[in-house]
């Protein structure tokens, strides 16, 4: 049984050995190899490359994002000491947007079109807090909208993505992110579509 202090020094996320493969008709495509990295309680770490290098692709893998034909072919992924690799994707939901979130670069691909802001960010909530009325939720969200300095954050839980500008809906994609308070909070490029004064 770990002690105390043992406990705290676990790394929140722990990758060892990962190497990340894409299957083709001409046969796997390695994307990926040989990545190692640790993030602790509190700490901020930055891949940087390239385009094109796999720095998303890595970020994907942790979330077990990659598409159908995307796997990760050798290492382990590990979260405050769970293994990730090969855990069934019912449990990864539960973890996924709880205890770690993901703000894209594209917030499209976060944001529902059909869906009022209002309700994608009331969902995040009340998805994993059961216990969370609507009206809190509603009320918990305002808030984070505001923390991320969306102006009249109250009007724009009324409106759908495509009716705010693309530095407003990086906001809403950050606004989720956060929502939850995750253990991990994962980033790929997200200020890329903010003006300067809010970046």
């Amino acid at each position: 049984m770990k002690n105390e202090r043992e406990t705290d020094t676990t790394p929140i996320l722990e990758v060892r050995d990962l190497a990340i493969s894409y299957r083709t008709r001409n046969g796997d495509v390695p994307a990926v190899r040989g990545v190692n990295f640790s993030v602790g309680q509190g700490e901020t770490m930055g891949i940087v490359g390239e385009s094109g290098c796999g720095k998303s692709t890595i970020a994907f893998g942790i979330l077990d994002f990659l598409g159908s034909n995307g796997y990760v072919a050798e290492g382990s992924i590990k979260f405050m000491g769970q293994e990730l690799v090969g855990t069934p994707k019912a449990e990864l939901r539960k973890i996924r947007g709880n205890k770690i979130s993901m703000v894209y670069q594209d917030p499209m691909q976060a944001l529902n079109p059909v869906l009022k802001i209002g309700t994608q960010l009331t969902e995040v909530l009340t998805t994993h807090h059961k216990e969370m009325t609507q009206k809190q939720a509603r009320e918990k969200s305002i808030a984070m909208l505001e923390r991320v300095y969306m102006p009249d954050a109250a009007n724009m839980m009324e409106r759908f993505p495509h009716m705010i500008s693309g530095g407003q809906q990086q906001r809403v994609a950050i606004a989720m992110g956060m929502l939850n308070s995750p253990s991990l909070l994962i980033m790929d490029e997200p200020t890329t579509a903010l003006d300067v004064t809010v970046e």
